[in-house]
C-alpha cells in the first residue's frame, strides 16, 4: 500500500519544507521592512519635534529681543536740546541700527522655517502658536527697523539745526551787546551839522553790518523753528529756545 506523497513516516517531503522555509523567509523579511519604516518613521518624527521645539524657543528669545528693542526707543523718544546730548542719541540709535543689521539674517531664516512648518504641517495643533509667532515677529521687526530709521533721519537734522542755532546765537549775542552800547554812545542828535553829519556816518556804517549780519540772523531763526517745530520736544527746551 502506498504512503501520501505529504509525508512518509511523520516527516516532511522537500516540497513541504521549501513552502515552510519561503513563508518563514516572507514572514521575515516582512518583519525587518516593517521595521525599518518604524525606525525610519521615528527618526523623522524625532527629527521634527526637535525642530519644533528648537524654532518655539528661537521665536520665543527673538520676540523678548525684539520687544526689549521697542523699549529703547521708547526711552529715545524726548528729543534734547543741547547738541551733545543729541550727538549721544545719535551715538545710541546707530547702535540699535547696527544691532538690526546683525540680526536680520537669524530671523529672517527663522521666519523662513516658520512659515516651512505651518506649509508642511498645516493640521497640527501648534500650527495657531507658529503662525501668531510669525506674525508678531514680523510686525515688531518691521517697526523696530522703521522706527530707528526715521528717528536717525530726525536726529541727524536736529544735530544740524542746534550746531547752526548754537553757532549763530554765540556769535550774534555778542554783536548785539557791543552795537546796544554803540547806540548808547552815540547819544540824542546833535544840532551842530558837522556832529549830526558824523551820527549819520556811523549810523550808515552800523546799518551796513546789520545787512553782513542778516544771513546770520535768518539762519539763526530757521535753525530755531526746526527745533521748535519737533513734535517731540519738551516744553522747557521749546523755551529755552525761544528765550534765546
Amino acid at each position: 500500500v502506498g504512503m501520501p506523497a505529504a509525508s512518509t513516516n511523520g516527516y516532511h517531503t522537500c516540497k513541504d519544507l521549501t513552502e515552510i522555509q519561503c513563508s518563514v523567509s516572507d514572514v521575515n523579511q516582512g518583519y525587518e521592512n516593517l521595521g525599518a519604516l518604524l525606525k525610519d518613521r521615528e527618526k523623522q518624527l524625532g527629527t521634527v519635534i526637535d525642530q519644533m521645539c528648537k524654532v518655539e524657543e528661537e521665536a520665543s528669545l527673538i520676540l523678548k529681543w525684539l520687544e526689549q528693542k521697542e523699549q529703547t526707543l521708547s526711552a529715545l523718544n524726548a528729543s534734547p536740546s543741547k547738541t551733545e546730548a543729541v550727538k549721544v542719541q545719535v551715538d545710541q540709535n546707530k547702535a540699535l541700527i547696527s544691532d538690526l543689521e546683525q540680526n536680520a539674517e537669524k530671523v529672517q531664516k527663522l521666519k523662513e522655517t516658520l512659515h516651512s512648518l505651518l506649509q508642511n504641517h498645516p493640521d497640527s495643533p501648534e500650527a495657531e502658536k507658529w503662525k501668531t509667532m510669525l506674525e508678531e515677529i514680523g510686525s515688531k521687526w518691521t517697526y523696530a527697523n522703521q522706527v530707528t530709521a526715521e528717528r536717525q533721519q530726525k536726529l541727524e537734522k536736529s544735530v544740524g539745526h542746534l550746531t547752526t542755532f548754537q553757532t549763530a546765537e554765540a556769535q550774534l549775542n555778542p554783536w548785539l551787546t557791543e552795537k546796544e552800547l554803540m547806540m548808547s554812545v552815540l547819544g540824542p542828535l546833535s544840532i551842530d551839522p558837522n556832529m549830526l553829519n558824523a551820527q549819520k556816518q556811523q549810523v550808515q556804517f552800523m546799518l551796513k553790518e546789520f545787512e553782513t549780519r542778516r544771513p546770520q540772523y535768518e539762519q539763526l531763526n530757521q535753525s530755531a523753528e526746526g527745533i521748535l517745530s519737533s513734535p517731540e520736544d519738551i516744553s522747557h527746551s521749546c523755551s529755552q529756545i525761544q528765550d534765546q
